[in-house]
């Protein structure tokens, strides 16, 4: 699922007020809100990161850990307008 979110944002995705960036180089930076605590929530993660890697090598992930606080940080992101590109969240936290 990861990898297929992180290649609908990479391909020409276009959102200015996305915290996504462009270096000089032509690669893209993505921020990714995730758990990844241990061998269970870690290891799918990273293979997603590398096989992206193979498919998509201008794109960058920059994991943003996700912490068990009732997603307190995620709401925080999103009062000060720096959410990160890719998340996960419950229902009621949408709203």
């Amino acid at each position: 699922m990861l990898t297929m979110s992180v290649g609908l944002a990479a391909c020409g995705w276009d959102n200015s007020n996305s915290s996504e960036a462009k270096a000089g180089d032509g690669t893209i930076k993505l921020k990714v809100y995730a758990q990844h605590f241990d061998d269970n929530t870690a290891k799918p993660f990273d293979y997603a990161v590398e096989e992206l890697k193979k498919e998509m090598p201008n794109v960058e992930i920059e994991l943003d850990s996700a912490v068990q606080d009732g997603y307190q940080k995620l709401k925080t992101y999103a009062a000060t307008g720096n959410m990160p590109d890719i998340y996960f969240t419950d229902w009621p936290t949408q709203r």
